[in-house]
This record gives structure tokens, sequence and C-alpha cells, in this order.
């Protein structure tokens, strides 16, 4: 997202459907099955009727032509 990586997990905390069969627009990750919508910058729970878990979210670090997600 404008040239900067970001990393979260790929499981939504309501149903653990997988994020990347959702959309995403600008830094919003909605998910596919229920609509629950994470900022994919932090893993903050945007949007959703109830309340849930944020995702965990990752530092990024860039070496070369190497993006490192620390786990």
């Amino acid at each position: 997202i404008d040239g900067k990586y970001y990393a979260t997990d790929d499981t939504c905390t309501h149903m653990g459907a997988s994020l990347s069969e959702g959309k995403l627009e600008g830094s919003a990750i909605t998910c596919g099955w229920h609509g629950a919508q994470f900022d994919c910058k932090t893993g903050k729970l945007e949007k959703f009727p109830a309340k849930i878990n944020d995702l965990k979210s990752y530092n990024i670090s860039v070496e070369s032509d190497n993006v490192f997600v620390e786990v």
C-alpha cells in the first residue's frame, strides 16, 4: 500500500475465514464470509456489528529485494 508492506494473520477472528479470499480496498481487508473489516496496517477491527478480536500484525523489514516478516 503506497509502496509499503504490511502483514497480518490471514484468518478472520470471527469464524476463521481466510482473508486472502476477501477483498482489499485501500488499507481495509474485508472478510468474504460475513464482511468483518480490518485495517491491514494495524490489524484493528474497523467495521462489524459485533465486537471481535483484532488481527495480529507483524513487523516487516526490507533488505534489497527481500521482504521479511517477523513472526
